[in-house]
């Protein structure tokens, strides 16, 4: 079980996201899933960071209406 903790240095992932994704990959698809899973769960992950680092950064709606 050496393959999620190198996976999981080598793409900066969470060691329980990896454990659990292993897992999750394995139980869906077999041996495929399980080492596919580790970069979808980084990709997800990238995804996130991405997505919440914009979101605080986003000015709030406006509430004024156009009139």
């Amino acid at each position: 079980m050496v393959q999620p903790l190198v996976y999981g240095k080598a793409l900066r992932v969470n060691p329980i996201v990896t454990i659990v994704s292993v897992l999750v990959g394995a139980s869906l698809l077999g041996i495929l899933g399980a080492l596919l899973a580790i970069p979808t769960a980084a990709a997800i992950q990238i995804v996130l960071r991405d997505w919440w680092s914009h979101r605080k950064h986003d000015p709030p709606p406006s509430t004024t209406a156009a009139a």
